[in-house]
């Protein structure tokens, strides 16, 4: 073909290129409520400072330490930074599959009739040309993977800081119960004592014996229960940090909680941009409409500029020795002409899955504002909980000494007075454990919000 066809050829299909199907931006907008609807009426702002992490709540620098530390040396999260890396290493090569390339290639020929043989050696240049979206939707896949590593990321983050908050809370819980729990068994039996004592003198109750070993038995199989317990969140703390031994230092202080806890303020839009699930199915449609426009630029030709500059130096055969050197160039155009409807069908198979993407996303959006309304209403329930039950721990509390007041005057029995005291001490029981439920809803709330306050950015190295 003369060189002005070939170039007529090449503008024909570059001209072509520019009525393909254009790239696709699915619209993933929707219509979310304003407010969140279960949020407690008269609850109280979020923390003081806008940009202080959820956990700083609860007061304990032991708490915040413990998160750095895992942020730091958790396998999981650890992991999931590399892949990230892997996967952005790859985004900033997504264009290099249409650049030339230049190769150099060596090999020994016969002639076909085998009358001589030559040795060839030359450079051959080829640049496909990124027609018909195939360069833009090729960096639109390598995109979309950065977008589901970094999700990835976003969620072994906030699933690692929730689960060390949680770990941490149940073991603080569990100390702080267990000393009620030891109160409650002393406390039962010097009632037990007591009452033994009055069976023998002839003057006391049998029922009201076995009662109190029934007591002092809950006590004591709460006491080894919580002491197991604290020592499983001690192994669970011990993995989540990256550590293969446990140190009881990590539980040296408590967490001094203050009731009820802080609420977010944030909005149902918010979880666009913050839950990991979310920024997972929207990587997901960019994936898809990537794959579907690759798909849709297999309908048309691969055009490249294909160039060689070669030698070929005849070994034997022919009258002697000798070399001879050619350049060539033009371009190259492949497209199959029979693929009995397969391109076609992978079109239509990929609108498909991009529809279906898109309507996952749709899905996964929805799900995540039931979660956090879920989460929203646990934490008012918990906090009622634990207001109603500090008050009637605080009247026990006073009753319990008002009885032993008048213990000490002569003017209440000595039982009546263990026995209040042991009803004060359940209450307090009943208030730990209230609180700790509402600790847990809290968790679960920012948990639910996505809430992590570390950026997946090549920064997190600093945690």
């Amino acid at each position: 073909m003369p060189p002005f066809r070939q170039l007529s050829a090449l503008a024909l299909i570059v001209g072509l290129s520019g009525c393909a199907a254009p790239m696709l931006h699915p619209d993933l907008s929707m219509s979310l409520r304003g407010t969140w609807r279960n949020v407690s009426a008269g609850a109280p702002a979020t923390l003081a400072a806008p940009g202080l992490p959820w956990w700083h709540a609860f007061n304990s620098e032991q708490l915040n330490s413990l998160v750095n530390s895992a942020m730091r040396g958790n396998p999981g999260v650890a992991a999931a930074r590399q892949h990230l890396l892997a996967a952005r290493v790859l985004q900033g090569t997504a264009s290099s599959a249409f650049r030339p390339g230049i190769g150099f290639t060596t090999g020994a020929e016969p002639t076909p009739a085998a009358t001589a043989s030559y040795f060839q050696a030359g450079f051959d240049v080829r640049w496909e040309l990124p027609l018909f979206e195939r360069g833009a939707n090729a960096a639109r896949l390598h995109e979309s993977d950065a977008m589901n590593a970094e999700a990835a990321l976003q969620d072994a983050q906030a699933t690692l800081i929730a689960e060390t908050v949680r770990a941490y809370l149940d073991a603080s819980t569990a100390g702080e119960e267990l000393a009620e729990w030891r109160n409650l068994q002393t406390n039962a039996e010097a009632a037990l004592h007591r009452v033994s004592a009055r069976i023998a003198a002839g003057i006391g109750e049998v029922e009201t014996q076995t009662r109190l070993q029934d007591q002092l038995g809950v006590a004591t199989t709460s006491v080894f229960m919580l002491t197991q317990v604290r020592s499983q969140c001690l192994e669970r703390l011990a993995a989540l940090l990256g550590r293969s031994n446990v140190d009881e230092a990590w539980l040296v202080e408590s967490a001094h909680r203050s009731y009820p806890l802080p609420v977010p303020q944030s909005l149902p839009a918010d979880l666009l941009r913050a839950r990991a699930d979310v920024r997972h199915a929207e990587a997901g449609v960019a994936h898809a409409a990537a794959e579907l426009g690759i798909a849709r630029a297999e309908l048309y030709p691969h055009v490249s500029l294909v160039g060689a500059v070669t030698s070929a130096f005849r070994l034997s055969g022919g009258a002697g020795l000798g070399s001879n050197a050619i350049v060539s160039a033009g371009p190259a155009i492949s497209l199959p002409l029979v693929d009995w409807g397969l391109r076609r069908a992978q079109v239509n198979a990929h609108s498909a899955l991009l529809r279906a993407a898109t309507l996952e996303y749709r899905q996964v959006v929805l799900d995540a504002v039931a979660e956090g309304e879920m989460a929203f209403s646990h934490l008012a329930i918990a906090t009622q909980s634990v207001t109603a039950l500090t008050d009637m721990a605080r009247s026990a509390d006073t009753a319990a000494q008002r009885a032993s007041t008048r213990r000490r005057l002569g003017l209440l029995d000595p039982m009546a007075a263990l026995d209040m005291e042991r009803d004060a001490l359940r209450a307090r029981v009943a208030v730990r454990v209230a609180a700790h439920e509402q600790a847990t809803a809290f968790v679960q709330l920012h948990k639910a919000l996505g809430d992590t306050h570390v950026s997946t950015n090549e920064d997190v190295a600093a945690w």
